[in-house]
């Protein structure tokens, strides 16, 4: 059975847990080589808070200013997290929902924009015209969020 994700995406199951991803030939076999969902959930928050932190303490003067590269580092840091979220998400929810895979992720899709409208709704109720603030909140909210939804991913 392969899953369909989109027109360009799918997804085959194989014997041990894993999935091979036909986009780019890439094997993900989470249970046993990344340690499942959790782990991956954990990294992707190390790199969040990491990224985020480092942006908002460069913006703030917490650290010296970085050279521009260095900053552009700390950048993709923060944003290379969102891989690992996705990850997670995308192999929970196939074989939490084998039969509705794409319906879900669809749905998750669909909440990643709703996350941002929240997130811009905190920044104006809690610190509006302060932007640094802004990059802290990045750097805690989705970080607090993955560490309390992991016991929850299997």
């Amino acid at each position: 059975m392969t899953y369909h994700l989109d027109a360009a995406t799918e997804l085959t199951p194989k014997g041990n847990g894993g999935f091979a991803y036909a986009g780019g030939g890439a094997y993900l076999n989470f249970d046993t080589a990344f340690g499942g969902g959790v782990m991956a959930l954990a990294v992707g928050a190390i790199q969040c808070f990491a990224g985020y932190f480092l942006i908002w303490a460069s913006v703030t003067g917490l650290i010296r200013k970085p050279p521009v590269p260095l900053m552009c580092l700390f950048m993709f840091l923060a944003a290379q997290s969102q891989t690992f979220f996705n990850t997670a998400n995308v192999v929970s929810a196939v074989e939490n929902f084998a039969d509705y895979g794409g319906t879900a992720i669809g749905i998750m899709k669909g909440f990643l924009g709703l996350s941002g409208a929240i997130l811009i709704q905190l920044y104006e109720t809690l610190c509006a015209g302060d932007p640094a603030s802004f990059i802290l909140l990045l750097a805690v909210t989705p970080t607090v969020l993955s560490l309390l939804v992991m016991p929850l991913v299997r």
